[in-house]
């Protein structure tokens, strides 16, 4: 398969994956208005914006190939750089705050507090992946030109 055609599968992929998105917003809208429980209120509203957060990204990858290019050069990248190690550390902190109440909890028998403190954790891991992924994505574009 030729680039071109990869691209154009690749886009209605994305497009029929935001058309569940959607459907996944709808069905966590309904959910939250029918629960009087703020804990699973809370939960799908999580769901919800996570939701919206993958539509919006399969959104950027869209754009890039049907409308501005799907290019990120070096220097932007670098330039990116500069201000990520900053942001690395409030996300070292916010992971190190998790994990200090996790362990100030275990073996307390507070489930409900452990289901969200370990999903905040995830999260801030998720968060230090993708800001490292970003020296993956230096080291992978050609330093003489966009390659991706």
């Amino acid at each position: 398969m030729k680039t071109k055609e990869i691209e154009e599968k690749l886009v209605r992929i994305l497009k029929g994956w935001q058309k569940i998105e959607d459907e996944a917003v709808i069905s966590t809208d309904e959910i939250i208005a029918a629960s009087g429980n703020s804990i699973t209120r809370s939960i799908f509203e999580i769901i919800h914006h996570d939701a919206q957060n993958h539509r919006r990204v399969q959104e950027v990858i869209i754009r890039g190939h049907e409308k501005a290019g799907f290019v990120m050069t070096v220097e932007q990248l670098e330039e990116l750089a500069k201000v990520i190690s900053r942001h690395m550390e409030v996300e070292k902190r916010m992971r190190e705050a998790a994990e200090e109440a996790l362990g100030l909890i275990q073996g307390k028998n507070m489930v409900l507090h452990e289901y969200f403190l370990n999903y905040l954790l995830e999260d801030e891991k998720k968060h230090m992946d993708m800001l490292k992924g970003i020296e993956d994505l230096k080291r992978a574009i050609h330093p003489y030109g966009p390659a991706a």
